[in-house]
């Protein structure tokens, strides 16, 4: 199955449709969205014609409870994410 954003044909495996954890993980990885220092999530503006992902823009991602403290997303890899892997699949696209 394949979806049209901004001009561009992404194709997303049937098995990864957003609505589950491993699609948002393979969104994720493949730098369809992103997650800010403070936990905004920023999805591509080349993906926010997916309703799918673009529910998710601006909302937060909960706080692990404490006992998961150790858990949470560290701001230098989520920034790491932000340089290296937002947008990928575009480059992905250019092939």
């Amino acid at each position: 199955d394949a979806q049209t954003s901004g001009g561009l044909l992404i194709s997303i495996p049937e098995s990864q449709k957003i609505g589950g954890g491993e699609a948002l993980h393979w969104a994720f990885d493949n730098g369809m969205f992103t997650i800010e220092d403070d936990g905004t999530i920023l999805v591509h503006d080349e993906m926010k014609q997916n309703d799918e992902l673009a529910q998710y823009d601006g909302q937060h991602i909960r706080e692990p409870i404490d006992v998961f403290k150790s858990l949470a997303p560290r701001s230098d890899y989520l920034r790491w994410h932000r340089n290296h892997f937002f947008g990928k699949f575009l480059r992905a696209q250019a092939r």
